[in-house]
């Protein structure tokens, strides 16, 4: 018996309906294999002229849970971080000029994160 059902139920489905779609609309030689246990659910293997593909099926995070973050995520939610203490420090900053309260200390902090932010421009672009 299989630890994860429903992967395999999901990864039979895909497998039967990629040899379906050959069987209607070709190539000749392209099919699907049978659903194989992986470590964390289903897989199969997808031939097609010649080379390769493999499917990988697994359960999916609830949404409530979010998954591990890729690189490029966990730098634009850096970002996004940077940019909200920015706006933050640069409205504290003008309440105090507001107020008539020496904002160089704020302002200060408001330029470091543009300068961060800046930086992080220039790393994208050397890519």
């Amino acid at each position: 018996m299989t630890t994860y059902p429903e992967t395999e139920t999901v990864a039979r489905i895909l497998a039967r309906g990629y040899n379906q779609h050959i069987r209607d609309h070709g190539p000749d030689s392209s099919a699907a294999g049978e659903a194989t246990e992986t470590a964390d659910g289903h897989g199969l293997l997808v031939v097609r002229d010649g080379a390769e593909y493999a499917v990988r099926v697994t359960r999916a995070q609830a949404m409530a849970a979010p998954g591990p973050l890729t690189p490029g995520q966990c730098w634009a939610a850096l970002r996004l971080e940077i940019q909200g203490l920015r706006a933050i420090h640069y409205d504290n900053a003008n309440d105090l000029t507001d107020e008539g309260k020496d904002a160089e200390r704020a302002f200060g902090r408001v330029d470091a994160y543009d300068h961060v932010l800046h930086r992080m421009a220039q790393m994208e672009a050397d890519r």
